[in-house]
């Protein structure tokens, strides 16, 4: 897994995450790691930003794309979008587990100002086949995910202000990843057979309302 953040103002909001990704092997007991996976969206006709992490691809399906073109369907409300993406993840995440046998999770963190008076901020947590958390939330908020999100320093000092800019949000977010990244930098060094499963580049998009 990896480590994706969202940070949420009035302004608009940040989405960011590292980069690697971690390519598991049903007969070899190996992991390798590669650092161009993309994890954070922004869909501008649809006013939507989104990052996603946990398993990337079932056998041949691509996970990432998969969730990319449902959520920038346009041709459905986006609630409708959401319920298409859980159903989707459920059968994908059912499938990871089978082949690999091992627990298939993916996360879901977002916002969508179509209805900018309305926003619609939440997160959405599969687990081999069943959707565990499914939640949202109102502005302002921080919301973070990742193999070693609970290990990191308080979440509460990147919770933006009600009128954060979208430039403050970024350099919260970028600050926020690159501490996932040096904790698991310094873990592996402790612990070779720990998986440093955050790291490469970080990841930000930006959606700026308007003034």
């Amino acid at each position: 897994m990896s480590y994706t953040c969202l940070i949420v103002s009035s302004k608009g909001a940040v989405a960011a995450s590292d980069s690697r990704n971690t390519k598991s092997f049903t007969l070899l007991p190996v992991r390798l790691h590669f650092g161009n996976k993309q994890k954070t969206f922004f869909d501008k006709n649809h006013r939507l930003i989104w990052a996603q992490c946990g398993i990337s691809s079932a056998g041949l399906t691509n996970i990432a794309a998969h969730s990319k073109r449902i959520l920038e369907n346009p041709d459905l409300p986006f609630t409708k979008r959401l319920e298409l993406f859980k159903e989707r993840m459920k059968k994908d995440s059912l499938k990871y587990q089978k082949m690999m046998k091992s627990d298939a999770v993916s996360d879901l963190i977002y916002a969508c100002y179509e209805n900018p008076a309305n926003p619609i901020i939440g997160n959405i947590y599969v687990v081999n086949g069943k959707v565990t958390q499914d939640s949202v939330y109102k502005i302002p908020t921080f919301l973070q995910s990742g193999s070693n999100a609970s290990e990191l320093s308080s979440s509460k000092a990147f919770i933006p202000d009600v009128d954060s800019s979208v430039e403050e949000m970024a350099q919260m977010a970028e600050k926020r990843v690159l501490e996932a990244i040096e904790y698991d930098r310094i873990a592996h060094e402790k612990n070779r057979r720990y998986n440093a499963a955050v790291g490469g580049a970080v990841q930000i998009k930006k959606l700026k309302l308007r003034d």
